[in-house]
């Protein structure tokens, strides 16, 4: 895949689309606003979208006129996509999804040991 490069919104083709619920956009927008587009989305060569509709809805509902987005052969993505939902470990939060005090759940769903803090839980020697 491609390194991610910005392309104007205004310039991508959107169609034959499946999803008709887009849920949280707002929710979405304030996420990238906070963090930024963690995400590019993925776009044919000729700017045909593949992956990313929500995305460009809360991007422009942010007022951004561009958006980072991966340039790819759709075979590549099709390939990409089987493997992404079945070469991987499902997400297991059930820790809390980011207990800061305790062990915090990774994107592969294997808790993290806690980090020893000096003077806490362990005897010095």
């Amino acid at each position: 895949m491609s390194a991610a490069t910005a392309i104007r919104i205004a310039d991508i083709t959107i169609v034959d689309r499946f999803r008709v619920d887009y849920g949280d956009i707002d929710g979405l927008a304030d996420s990238i606003k906070a963090n930024g587009l963690l995400q590019p989305i993925a776009v044919t060569s000729d700017l045909v979208l593949l992956d990313g509709e929500r995305r460009i809805k809360a991007t422009t509902q942010l007022g951004h006129s561009t958006i980072a987005a991966h340039i790819v052969d759709p075979d590549e993505l099709v390939r990409a996509e089987r493997d992404a939902n079945t070469v991987r470990k499902d997400f297991t939060p059930h820790r809390g999804g980011g207990d800061r005090a305790g062990g915090r759940a990774t994107p592969q769903g294997e808790d993290r040991p806690r980090r020893h803090r000096p003077g806490i839980g362990r005897p010095t020697s």
